[in-house]
């Protein structure tokens, strides 16, 4: 390995920007599980079970599924306002150019 590593929670970070930082710059947000450049080993396994129990208790599940519905619902809403908005700055964006085309003709004819 060229690049080195830092401790990470359960493992340790190979991505090359956050060595560099010393492990201060992870970008994907310090989400290391699932990371292609998040190794780990058994030694690690009991900090993992126990990280992991909460969401793999019974009930938990359903939960966790709630709140993916909720997040997913939120997104749409959220993403449905953007599209408004772009929509609302291109006729904004429209306006202006029409205005400015209306006073650049008005000051060329008062010339």
């Amino acid at each position: 390995m060229c690049g080195g590593e830092v401790s990470v929670p359960h493992g340790v970070c190979q991505e090359p920007s956050n060595v560099a930082a010393d492990g201060q710059s992870c970008p994907v947000g310090f989400r290391c599980v699932g990371c292609d450049h998040f190794p780990t080993d058994v030694s690690y396994l009991p900090g993992l079970q126990a990280f992991l129990a909460p969401c793999c208790a019974a009930g938990s599940q359903e939960e966790l599924q709630c709140r993916v519905s909720r997040l997913e619902q939120a997104n749409t809403e959220l993403l449905a306002r953007l599209e408004e908005r772009d929509a609302e700055l291109e006729a904004a964006r429209a306006a202006n150019r029409e205005l400015t085309r209306a006073l650049n003709q008005k000051g060329a004819g008062g010339r």
